[in-house]
């Protein structure tokens, strides 16, 4: 049994599906460039902590899913 999920734990963590690399960068990206608009371009209109995290936490699942799909379908993308 436990050789079972062992082995399903490591499919999942080399799958292109779940990357804690790709979560931590878009995350990081993500942060930083709505911390940047909070603190200097005021464009997005984030003026509390509370806003931070919540854009943050948008922009950032947004941009994994988009490098998630760029991972599984690859860069040549056809309509």
């Amino acid at each position: 049994m436990s050789a079972i999920y062992r082995n399903m734990t490591t499919e999942n963590r080399s799958g292109l599906l779940f990357s804690l690399r790709r979560a931590v960068f878009t995350f990081g990206l993500a942060f930083f460039v709505i911390l940047s608009d909070m603190l200097v371009i005021h464009l997005g209109g984030v003026t509390t902590l509370h806003g931070l995290i919540e854009q943050t936490i948008i922009l950032g699942l947004g941009l994994y899913f988009a490098y998630t799909g760029i991972a599984i379908f690859g860069t040549e993308i056809r309509f």
